[in-house]
């Protein structure tokens, strides 16, 4: 995009910040011309691949949802309260944090699986043997107990 150090911009370093309403805008314009060129690029580079199953781990609008739904899927959601989120740093950003990038899918409810990453390990666990489980029984495979 503007020549950007790409594994900082995967961070919640002040580097990202400084970059971020300006991502935020270029993706803006890209959606506006074509609302799925983000998810079709995904695919792109998923089909490359050759592998049978793909994790799309940041979906951030429904019409990604509406997009990913031509595929057989299953959706996860993971979510942390904005106090344990700012305990780990994060920081609202009035003109970021409550545009559509971050809260159009706040109101969708239909997901497979909703995990609350709230620091409290157990819960965590449960929801994740819970989503293996399903997994292993929806695409037939066995595990050992050490996997």
């Amino acid at each position: 995009m503007a020549n950007l150090d790409y594994h900082k911009l995967l961070d919640s370093s002040a580097y990202k910040e400084v970059h971020r309403a300006n991502m935020v805008k270029w993706g803006e314009q890209v959606r506006r011309k074509d609302a799925s060129y983000f998810c079709q690029k995904t695919v792109e580079t998923a089909e490359r691949s050759g592998r049978p199953i793909w994790i799309v781990a940041d979906i951030r609008r429904k019409t990604d949802i509406e997009y990913f739904n031509q595929f057989e899927m299953l959706t996860l959601r993971l979510q942390s309260s904005n106090q344990v989120r700012s305990n780990r740093g994060w920081v609202f950003t009035e003109g970021i944090d409550d545009s559509e990038t971050e809260v159009d899918l706040d109101d969708y409810l239909d997901w497979d699986f909703i995990i609350s990453n709230n620091d409290n390990n157990e819960a965590l666990d449960r929801d994740i043997t819970e989503i293996c489980s399903h997994l292993r029984q929806r695409i037939g495979l066995t595990f050992s107990q050490d996997t």
